[in-house]
């Protein structure tokens, strides 16, 4: 049950875990009566947590009755990183001219953590240091919009489980020990206030990420049980993932997010 002020914005919250976590369905549409019933509420703030999901894009209005999370297929996908290039291409432009000296310390120390938790093995802190690389670089622009945009994709992602698939596949150590690579030398260039240089490098490292999120989208378990812990992921491995198919991708039951 929860128990809050300002009881709609937790319930937002609550329910944005659940699509996160795979746990809000994408088929039958659940109805506020039941969702207020589970968590212990009235329909006002369940009615109110939904509409602001729903204009996130997370959640959708079913006829009839209901919502369902969003599916997510790979044209989303490919917009999504088409729309993410131009946005963090522009935003590590400003960023160059822009940014603080304890700005610049900062994203230096997020590659360190990065490839610290890579050599330890910690798949998860390396992904959630990659993620706090690109969001440091988007609040050293002062560009409040651009943080803010750049967010709303971060959270699709979030939601279009293509992390899921990344998470269970040995190749993801090689993938990520690249990545921070590329995430060192933008940082290289933005120490030099050299901002088209850094667009160069942003641009070259985004480019690729279409093909990896789509692959891994086709990856995601399907059948693996609720609460299941993902797969082991061990270094040296070759990827063995088939080419996308064009397989609508579903919200499935998965562990935690990264």
């Amino acid at each position: 049950m929860i128990r809050a002020t300002n009881l709609y914005e937790k319930v937002y919250e609550r329910l944005k875990r659940e699509i996160y976590e795979g746990r809000f369905p994408t088929e039958a549409p659940v109805l506020e009566t039941d969702l207020a019933e589970r968590l212990g509420v009235s329909r006002t703030p369940v009615r109110e947590a939904l509409r602001m999901l729903a204009s996130e894009g997370l959640v959708s209005p079913r006829q009839g009755g209901g919502h369902t999370a969003v599916r997510v297929d790979e044209r989303d996908l490919h917009d999504t990183v088409a729309a993410r290039l131009g946005i963090e291409t522009l935003a590590v432009r400003l960023a160059a001219e822009r940014a603080t000296d304890e700005q610049l310390d900062e994203i230096d120390a997020i590659n360190r953590r990065a490839r610290a938790s890579l050599e330890a093995g910690l798949l998860g802190g390396t992904m959630a240091a990659n993620e706090a690389f690109h969001r440091a670089v988007a609040a050293a622009t002062g560009s409040r919009l651009i943080e803010f945009l750049l967010a709303r994709i971060y959270e699709f992602i979030l939601v279009s489980r293509v992390l899921d698939g990344v998470r269970e596949q040995r190749w993801a150590v090689r993938e990520m020990t690249r990545f921070i690579a590329e995430h060192e030398g933008i940082a290289e260039a933005l120490r030099a206030r050299d901002g088209a240089l850094a667009a160069e490098r942003m641009h070259a490292h985004l480019g690729q990420l279409g093909d990896w999120y789509e692959s891994s989208l086709n990856l995601v378990p399907q059948e693996r049980p609720r609460g299941a812990a993902p797969s082991p992921v061990a270094a040296g491995a070759g990827p063995s993932a088939a080419p996308a198919t064009g397989r609508t991708a579903t919200v499935v039951p998965s562990g935690s997010e990264a």
